[in-house]
């Protein structure tokens, strides 16, 4: 696709109020510095190297797309679906991820990320560590160190209210004391009933 045909697109698309449409299209190189593509169907389109920053993407569907050596600085992807995309080497220094549905997989490994990012990320590794029973103690201990914590606790989200602070170690000890055993015999209780079923059956 053309830059010519791409901002014909976009502008059909803000003139007649309708969705931005480019699932699967051949975007590499393209320039869309500073465009409103809110809601873009984007699923599977070939993104490499373009310029997006500073772009409203927010609850864009990027789905599969190819977003390898991307320029995505200062972009709003907030709620924005980037399930399966491949982010290798694309710049999201200062994007802002909230809520985006960041890749679980090998091709997210490699993208370049600022400290924000880094904190945002670490604490929804952490968090979840922390407060299931399931997790074993050495791992535990391991990650939940004083320095990481103290890390992950500056989260933007956390200093906005909107996400409590990860317990310290001593609070950690003392609230894991009263959950850790409730919570095995919630599991011990979940397997047993299973098997009455299977039996019962």
């Amino acid at each position: 696709m053309t830059q010519q045909e791409l901002d014909k697109i976009i502008q059909d698309s803000h003139h007649n109020n309708t969705q931005i449409v480019l699932k699967g299209a051949q975007l590499v190189g393209c320039n869309m510095y500073g465009i409103d593509m809110r809601w873009a169907n984007m699923q599977e389109a070939n993104m490499r190297e373009a310029d997006m920053r500073e772009a409203d993407m927010q609850e864009a569907n990027m789905r599969w797309a190819d977003m390898r050596e991307a320029n995505m600085r200062w972009a709003d992807m907030q709620r924005a679906d980037m399930r399966g995309a491949n982010m290798r080497e694309a710049d999201m220094r200062g994007a802002d991820i909230d809520y985006a549905g960041w890749p679980l997989w090998c091709g997210s490994l490699r993208a370049y990320i600022d400290d924000r990012i880094a904190i945002q990320l670490l604490y929804h590794v952490l968090s979840p560590v922390c407060y299931s029973p399931y997790v074993s103690d050495a791992l535990k201990q391991a990650l939940l160190t004083p320095e990481l914590v103290a890390i992950a606790n500056r989260f933007h989200r956390v200093a906005m209210g909107d996400c409590e602070k990860l317990p310290t170690d001593k609070k950690r000890a003392a609230r894991d004391a009263g959950t850790s055993t409730s919570g095995k015999q919630k599991l011990s209780t979940t397997i047993v009933t299973g098997k009455e079923r299977e039996i019962n059956g």
